[in-house]
């Protein structure tokens, strides 16, 4: 924009016309804002040059780190399995030395056992059944002959490792004898040690139904194999017959000598018929003739009838009688009512007398007509283990 100048003589005059200094200024400063923008740029350009530099450079040192851990790694697993290798055959040595002294320790101890201690003439039998020896001098039981011996598979290694396990079957019996040491012990009140014997002859039933059957089943089908203990299915027999004849024995005398005597004491009289008096045996008569003789069926045995079927469990009376006029002799059976109370109770309540004994005096009853010449009572286990069939 031009400028108005004025004169000494008061008449304007045009000024000379001057640069915009304003407008210079400013595309100065244009110019040096673009200068400063590209250099800033250019600067940017060079940190993303330098940041890709170094990431090249990092990616580089990464690999070679891998590459240099993976060789340390197979070098470090190289030498791991070759301690590993090293250090399992040391533990196999140690182990066979540690197994070695094992059985030496064991076999030291079962001399010192067996000439420190003595069995008791009752367990004398078990313990041949157990360890396959005879015991010169033990009294066996009724049936069983002194020093029975249960012969065992010939000793060598595979034998002296299955020795180390217990037999499942006479495992079995060991539990059975400690329910039995509870009825013989004296500490425990008179009728719990009563129900023991119950117990004991229950869960010996239920054993000769399943174990023994299972053990007669393998017989019957020629598995002559051993079980983990190293016995065959005949030698469980063996020994179960052994550890059986010892256990019915302690029961038998448990119930005879010490339960029925303190029983007495007590006002709780076993009795037998021959042993009642008159008015009892009158009573007893009474008894049989309205309630246990008209449940009783008698069966004879011949030729044209079969032998009958004996149920499992059940109690019966085997009768031989014989005809007075021609001589024959014929068998009979006769079963024991499960429905009837086992004792009969004489008036006063203190007499029991057993079922079986009085149908036994009434068999005169039964065989009109012939001559009985002698009875026993027997009951037959069967076989309870189920068989699966195709």
């Amino acid at each position: 924009m031009p400028v108005m100048a004025t004169t000494h003589a008061g008449e304007p005059v045009d000024a000379p016309e001057q640069p915009d200094t304003a407008q210079a200024a400013t595309e100065h400063g244009d110019t040096a804002q673009a200068d400063t923008a590209q250099a800033q740029a250019d600067t940017a350009q060079a940190q993303a040059d330098t940041a890709q530099a170094q990431a090249d450079t990092a990616q580089a040192d990464t690999a070679a780190q891998a590459d240099t851990a993976q060789e340390q790694g197979d070098t470090a697993q190289g030498d791991t399995a070759q301690g590993d290798m090293e250090q399992g055959d040391t533990a196999q040595g140690q182990d066979d030395t540690a197994q070695a002294d094992t059985e030496q320790g064991d076999t030291e101890q079962g001399d010192t056992e067996q000439g420190d201690h003595e069995h008791p003439p009752e367990h004398a039998a078990a313990s041949a059944a157990r360890l396959g020896i005879a015991v010169p001098g033990a009294p066996g039981p009724a049936g069983v002959a002194a020093g029975a011996t249960v012969t065992l598979p010939p000793p060598g290694a595979a034998e002296d490792q299955a020795r180390r396990y217990v037999n499942r079957e006479l495992s079995t019996l060991d539990y059975f004898s400690r329910v039995l040491a509870m009825a013989e012990d004296k500490t425990v009140p008179l009728l719990e040690r009563a129900k023991f014997l119950a117990i004991f002859q229950g869960l010996l039933d239920e054993f000769f139904e399943v174990r023994v059957a299972g053990l007669k089943d393998q017989l019957a089908a020629g598995l002559l194999g051993t079980d983990p203990a190293g016995l065959s299915p005949g030698d469980q027999l063996r020994a179960i017959k052994l550890e059986t004849a010892c256990l019915v024995e302690r029961r038998v005398r448990a119930f005879i000598d010490e339960v029925v005597p303190e029983l007495d004491e007590h006002g709780i009289r076993l009795s037998s018929w021959d042993s009642l008096q008159d008015d009892d045996r009158a009573y007893i008569e009474e008894v049989f003739q309205e309630r246990i003789f008209p449940v009783l069926t008698p069966l004879a045995v011949d030729p044209g009838h079969p032998f009958p079927y004996i149920s499992n469990l059940s109690l019966n009376l085997a009768v031989i009688v014989s005809d007075p006029v021609t001589k024959e002799r014929r068998f009979a059976r006769v079963k024991v009512p499960p429905l009837l109370p086992g004792f009969v109770v004489t008036p006063d309540g203190e007499r029991y007398v057993p079922l079986d004994h009085v149908i036994s005096a009434h068999l005169g009853a039964l065989f009109p007509g012939m001559d009985i010449e002698s009875h026993h009572p027997f009951r037959v286990t069967r076989n309870a283990d189920l068989t699966l069939e195709e």
